[in-house]
């Protein structure tokens, strides 16, 4: 949180899974999550689903979901049925209704402009899009009296047909001034935060000159300044 626009109120800055998965979101098509214990073995499964067009469909692939759900061998013998079948046609409206339902209908990582207490998003450079956001610094630090921004993420441990998210180097935003934001090279401002990133921290010496400490997950953190 931080005053980002520079008129007076806290505007807010949050991480999010990116733009550069598998994975698509909208208003009108939002991923989701139906989780429930649909093969009744005392032990809840979550499902995921993404739109294709007007329709909603399981993500995962038959022989994924079926060591899971056994049960779903003998409703759908072939790949082919099971790549045509939406949620609704694995599972009755009932099962649906009862189970707990997420959904995401923004996967950007950007910052939420306060108007009189109504935030208004507003987007990034695609810079920042490249990977999973985990930690953010919003600070003056190239010391121009205008907020800046450092993010890091990175996230290894995502489903299995979906792969490592792992594209992120870092990323420093130059506050341009009233909201804006400008993408800095890694090669010019140095800093190269691509191991998976959990949480970043800014500290200050007796001069006033910053130093950034990136925590990471299962590695030593690293040390910027």
């Amino acid at each position: 949180m931080a005053d980002l626009d520079q008129d007076g109120d806290p505007d807010l800055v949050t991480g999010n899974l990116g733009l550069n998965t598998r994975f698509q979101a909208s208003e009108n098509a939002p991923l989701g999550c139906y989780a429930s214990d649909f093969d009744n073995n005392g032990t809840i499964d979550p499902i995921m689903t993404m739109y294709e067009g007007d329709k909603n469909y399981p993500l995962a692939q038959k022989e994924n979901i079926t060591k899971q759900l056994p049960g779903l061998k003998k409703k759908f013998l072939y790949a082919k049925d099971w790549s045509e079948a939406t949620i609704e046609d694995v599972w009755d409206k009932m099962e649906l209704e009862n189970a707990l339902h997420l959904t995401a209908y923004h996967l950007e990582t950007c910052w939420w402009e306060n108007q009189g207490g109504k935030f208004v998003k507003r987007m990034l450079p695609n810079q920042t899009q490249s990977a999973v956001i985990q930690g953010i610094i919003a600070e003056d630090m190239n010391q121009d009296g205008i907020i800046d921004m450092l993010l890091a993420g990175n996230k290894y441990d995502l489903e299995v047909e979906g792969g490592r998210c792992d594209a992120g180097n870092g990323v420093f935003l130059s506050g341009a001034g009233k909201g804006q934001f400008v993408w800095v090279d890694n090669t010019q401002s140095g800093f190269w935060a691509n191991r998976e990133a959990r949480d970043l921290i800014s500290l200050r010496t007796k001069s006033g000159k910053p130093i950034i400490i990136v925590s990471n997950n299962n590695s030593a953190a690293q040390v910027f300044q």
